[in-house]
């Protein structure tokens, strides 16, 4: 009887425990992707992979006149998904963050090595590499004027 008690009692507890890590697992949340609206598609490709080196995961007819395009940068998980914008949308092209804020922060293992590779492509800087409180880095512009931070890991 007791053994058969302390089974059910063990069977009940590691159910429950299980039951939790699932549910637990399952209301994890992350970014996968985030938007940015682009003129045209093709020559926001070409940029991001050509002169930032970024991964091209999906480019898919979407729909009559859209695409599904979404890059990612190496070793990161998170992607940009391209949204083309609509003739009344096309003045926020290149900013969809204001004048001021990155539209997101690059990191790299050397930031002066890189700037000099994105130099060389004529990827446009609108200051050099810095040393900052949270490490070294320098601001750059995509092909429509969104400013990316880049910066050290």
């Amino acid at each position: 009887m007791k053994k058969t008690l302390f089974l059910t009692v063990l069977i009940f507890f590691l159910t429950l425990t299980i039951s939790n890590a699932q549910e637990n697992e399952s209301s994890k949340s992350g970014i996968k992707s985030f938007s940015l609206l682009v003129k045209d598609y093709d020559e926001t490709i070409n940029f991001y992979t050509k002169k930032l080196g970024f991964d091209l995961v999906t480019d898919q007819k979407y729909g009559e006149n859209m695409r599904w395009v979404s890059l990612k940068a190496p070793n990161s998980e998170i992607q940009i998904t391209l949204g083309k914008a609509s003739n009344e949308d096309q003045i926020y092209v290149g900013k969809q963050m204001g004048e001021n804020y990155p539209i997101f922060v690059l990191t790299v293992k050397d930031v002066q090595k890189t700037y000099e590779i994105y130099i060389s492509k004529g990827v446009n800087f609108i200051d050099k590499p810095t040393k900052k409180p949270w490490g070294i880095g320098a601001v750059l512009e995509d092909l429509y004027g969104n400013k990316i931070y880049l910066q050290t890991e």
